[in-house]
């Protein structure tokens, strides 16, 4: 997944968790073997949900924090290469926004 595709979804499914614990906290006062029962379910999958969702956003930011290191190596090792290819990038850049005029 891309990195923004990546940062949405955990912000979503973050969303989701926290509104599931809205509902089971509303529900609390319900009386009802089906309500307890789905209550302690549900309880018991967002445990789940919130576990998983914080081992996926620990892998996440070591990944991202191994890609930036190791572009930071890149450009330290090869400082001109890393200027040339930010230099044709800006001028591509340029040339197409030039064209939308």
């Amino acid at each position: 997944m891309e990195k923004l595709g990546t940062e949405k979804f955990l912000s979503d499914l973050k969303a989701v968790v926290e509104s599931a614990e809205e509902l089971v906290r509303a529900t609390a006062g319900s009386a009802g073997e089906h309500v307890a029962s789905a209550r302690e379910r549900a309880e018991g999958t967002l445990e789940t949900a919130r576990e998983r969702l914080g081992e996926v956003e620990k892998e996440f930011l070591s990944q991202t924090r191994a890609k930036a290191e190791a572009a930071a190596a890149y450009v330290h090792d090869n400082p001109w290469r890393a200027v040339g290819v930010a230099a044709g990038l800006a001028f591509a850049l340029g040339v197409l926004m030039g064209r939308r005029r």
